[in-house]
């Protein structure tokens, strides 16, 4: 399941708008994907599309 969100997201990344959100505090200029239980946090760089995975893991622990 992750692994076909990643790819929509490196293809077209429009469709899953309500699942992408930006980050802030410490991870401020990061971005959380939602896949069911789980979180994929990356980094964008928009001039050259690059899709960073900083972490994946479950939502209770993924952001410590």
């Amino acid at each position: 399941m992750i692994k076909s969100k990643l790819e929509i997201l490196a293809g077209k990344p429009g469709q899953l708008k309500n699942d992408i959100k930006a980050l802030k505090g410490n991870h401020a200029g990061k971005y959380r994907l939602r896949v069911r239980d789980y979180r994929v946090i990356f980094q964008r760089r928009d001039d050259v599309l690059i899709i960073l995975v900083v972490g994946i893991g479950h939502r209770k622990s993924v952001y410590k």
